[in-house]
């Protein structure tokens, strides 16, 4: 049976809501800028269907309940969100952060972005119409185990260990299955709109960031370096699971950094980017790599500043990933699928072969310059420090020493995968490694901008 797409409004909006009140109860103070506020609705955007999906999985498939009574649990967490809202914000004053003023206006990068990003919605919208199903592991993974998740817990779970990837996380299928067993029928819609809900936070977060830390003319940067990458354009509708992974390491990366330069007594915003390393393992296996990762930054930036205050930021962090990860290993041990990197009896061959490793490395080193996936626009990011003159933004250093580390360790990890595969190495290649760069492109990008503010025009006093 299927459902119109209209009926999908109450599903996302709740979804949306639940995720925004959560940024909200979580945010140091009450937002009052409108980079703020922006900030606060682009995380929660993209936060609520990953917690949404964590505890359709929990009410339907850990604890057997039936999916009809849903809807009602989702409407009083909601409401409990609002109460803890006004609650934990009542008295306190306003945030005081002021966006930054832009040494020199410039009008042009503003007309830039908005055409980029009427022509990028054009394609995205035309590229959905002629594929509403996606594209080749929307079929046969994502979508295809939405549809077993909505046939019930048995069929589920018998089912896993004959499908694609049967160990993959959850967090795209099930949101899509409970979106499908609100409206009571399944529709194309659904996952097309959690492709584009993921696609708006990613912008939106980035952009709003940027905006409030480093002024407006980055903001617009970001936004036109983000979708002049055409492949990230393409994967938004493709309606795989990189996207969310990617906005999930950016949202992550992001709030630490700004817990360090904005808030660096405040502790909550350490929860949030927790939530979001928990959901990135929810969205993909890569993303339990990620948390592999985050953990290895936090410990090298311990080893070289020796600081208590890391390992307590490190404690915040995992302490709210913990629940979804706790979710994860139900599931993974309920289904009973092996991850086929380890099948095949080939590990220790595959670790003493050099000419493995050349071949991955010489595949890293190439994947860059294939202009046809990421056009010319993202390689100017690397002139944009001596572009604008810029100089590294003070207080951004903590925060970008964790975030880089654990981008070198999440490379350095996929790397590792690469090198044990049992796979065909070079057709395992060919079909992945463009991925793995989406998951770090929104992030790279964040942090370039973050690192570098334009420096004011010096003007020079003629004498008289």
């Amino acid at each position: 049976m299927s459902a119109g797409p209209f009926a999908l409004v109450l599903p996302l909006v709740l979804a949306i809501a639940i995720g925004g009140l959560a940024a909200l109860a979580l945010w140091p103070a009450p937002p009052r800028a409108a980079a703020e506020r922006l900030c606060v609705f682009f995380a929660g955007l993209g936060l609520g269907p990953g917690l949404v999906s964590a505890l359709y999985y929990v009410w339907c498939f850990v604890l057997g309940f039936d999916h009809s009574g849903l809807p009602l649990v989702e409407t009083a967490i909601a409401a409990l969100l609002a109460l803890a809202c006004v609650l934990i914000h009542r008295g306190r004053a306003a945030s005081k952060l002021a966006t930054p003023a832009d040494p020199v206006r410039r009008p042009s990068l503003a007309w830039a972005f908005w055409i980029m990003l009427l022509l990028c919605g054009a394609a995205m919208l035309l590229l959905t119409i002629n594929r509403p199903h996606g594209e080749w592991d929307s079929w046969v993974i994502w979508n295809q185990r939405a549809r077993m998740l909505i046939l019930g817990k048995q069929c589920f779970f018998m089912s896993m260990p004959y499908a694609n990837h049967g160990d993959y996380p959850l967090l795209i299928p099930a949101f899509i299955a409970r979106c499908w067993n609100f409206i009571g029928g399944q529709t194309t819609t659904a996952p097309a709109a959690t492709a584009f809900v993921f696609s708006a936070a990613t912008a939106g977060l980035i952009m709003s960031a940027i905006r409030l830390t480093r002024g407006r003319n980055q903001a617009y940067i970001a936004g036109l370096f983000l979708f002049g990458a055409y492949f990230f354009v393409r994967m938004c509708v493709r309606q795989y699971a990189d996207v969310p992974l990617a906005f999930n390491i950016m949202a992550c990366l992001l709030l630490l950094c700004l817990q360090e330069t904005l808030w660096p007594r405040n502790r909550s915003l350490l929860l949030l980017a927790g939530l979001f390393a928990g959901l990135a393992a929810w969205t993909k296996n890569e993303g339990s790599l990620f948390v592999l990762a985050l953990a290895c930054g936090l410990a090298l930036r311990w080893l070289f500043c020796r600081e208590k205050r890391i390992l307590a930021q490190a404690g915040w962090v995992f302490a709210a990933a913990l629940p979804i990860l706790i979710v994860i290993q139900l599931y993974k041990t309920k289904a009973g699928v092996p991850s086929d990197l380890f099948i095949g009896g080939k590990l220790k061959s595959n670790l003493l072969d050099a000419n493995r490793y050349v071949q991955v490395f010489t595949s890293f080193v190439q994947e860059w310059r294939r202009f046809r996936n990421w056009s010319v626009l993202p390689y100017l990011l690397l002139l944009w420090p001596l572009a604008t003159r810029a100089v590294l933004a003070p207080g951004a250093r903590s925060g970008l020493t964790t975030a880089v580390a654990t981008i070198v360790f999440l490379n350095l990890g996929y790397f590792a995968v690469y090198i044990i595969t049992p796979h065909d190495l070079t057709i395992h290649l060919a079909t992945s490694l463009e991925r793995l760069y989406v998951h770090l492109w929104p992030s790279i990008l964040f942090l370039v901008l973050y690192a570098f503010v334009e420096a004011p025009r010096q003007t020079v006093k003629t004498p008289k």
